[in-house]
């Protein structure tokens, strides 16, 4: 799948601008949005602890029209990047945690993966999961919905989903421990990644395997050798008209979708990795004189792609960051550098 050619579905995106027109009439008009997001991102700004303020119309229209596309657009990035191994078949239940207005569960319905026995979606907030069960309509037939987890009971595979909301707490709750796999979306800051690389590296010993972004179970090289290294993806995108046409009246600018992620399954599910000879693009193009390289994971060693310009030219692309790659065998390698001397040495099949 084309990241780029990824589109936001029509009607999901008519049933947005009606729900905000039953919110505050007149509201779908991108100057209104634009206002609202603005005072959604001053209120965080000040109150980087406080909970989402859904009791306020501004706040329902900033997330309906703004950030759950969005949100929606990097799970679906995220789900792509996780699904090589064909793990998703193997869960029979959903658990969403923070669920929001839905955009994991959204995305996973768009990209053909479904749960037989249904979704259970943990929401605090009953004002966001009032709007979540407006925008699915009668495709909730098999969804449940709490504003606790802590009763919990996992009795069947379960996959369990964290969306920009692991970020508020301290630990995953003892529930996680019951299912079989874990899919955790956070913001692309060092923070919140170097957290998902701390998880993984506490989970792997208890019974867990990394999926993605990662294709090896060794220590992470960016977090065991470096302090200020961190693991993030990045989405680029067509931004639709209608999401553009909102930015017009912002300051802020989404070229770029950028968030970190953390597939894990448990090693009872069989897990096996995408091959020996397989790793994934974690860096953008760096040009220097004489050549260009790309940060590159396939194991403990922190290494780099060294794309020569005098093989490749000065004007060469890379690899888009976040691919999944696959190497020939033997390419040469000098200290920490992986040095192609043709396009089939290495490519993205992802």
């Amino acid at each position: 799948m084309n990241h780029q050619d990824i589109e936001f579905p029509r009607t999901q995106q008519q049933r947005i601008f009606e729900l905000i027109e039953t919110i505050d009439q007149g509201a779908s008009n991108p100057k209104r949005i634009a206002d609202c997001v603005m005072r959604l991102s001053s209120y965080y700004a000040e109150n980087p602890l406080g909970k989402t303020p859904w009791n306020e119309s501004w706040c329902q229209i900033a997330y309906l029209a703004y950030y759950y596309p969005m949100n929606w657009w990097r799970m679906v990035v995220a789900i792509q990047r996780s699904k090589n191994n064909g793990h998703f078949s193997n869960f029979e239940q959903l658990v969403d945690f923070g669920s929001g207005l839905g955009s994991t569960s959204f995305a996973f319905d768009f990209m053909g993966i479904d749960f037989p026995q249904g979704d259970i979606f943990i929401e605090s907030s009953k004002i966001a999961i009032e709007l979540h069960q407006k925008l699915v309509g009668s495709n909730a037939r098999h969804s449940i919905w709490s504003q606790d987890s802590r009763k919990l009971n996992i009795d069947r595979p379960t996959l369990a989903t964290f969306s920009y909301s692991l970020t508020e707490l301290s630990q995953i709750p003892d529930w996680v421990q019951q299912c079989q796999g874990l899919l955790i979306l956070e913001p692309a800051t060092r923070d919140d990644g170097r957290k998902l690389m701390q998880l993984r590296r506490d989970l792997l010993p208890h019974g867990w395997s990394a999926v993605a972004p990662c294709t090896h179970q060794e220590p992470c090289p960016l977090l065991e050798l470096t302090e200020r290294d961190w693991c993030h993806d990045r989405v680029f995108w067509k931004q639709p008209d209608w999401l553009a046409k909102i930015e017009d009246n912002m300051p802020i600018k989404n070229g770029t979708l950028p968030f970190s992620y953390l597939f894990l399954v448990r090693n009872e599910l069989a897990f096996q990795g995408p091959g020996t000879n397989h790793g994934r693009m974690t860096g953008d193009l760096q040009d220097f004189k004489g050549y260009s390289k790309q940060l590159f994971c396939r194991g403990k060693d922190r290494e780099f792609v060294s794309w020569q310009h005098k093989i490749f030219g000065k004007k060469m692309q890379g690899i888009t960051r976040g691919s999944l790659v696959k190497y020939r065998i033997g390419i040469e390698s000098k200290g920490n550098e992986i040095r192609p001397e043709s396009n089939d040495d290495i490519k993205a099949i992802e």
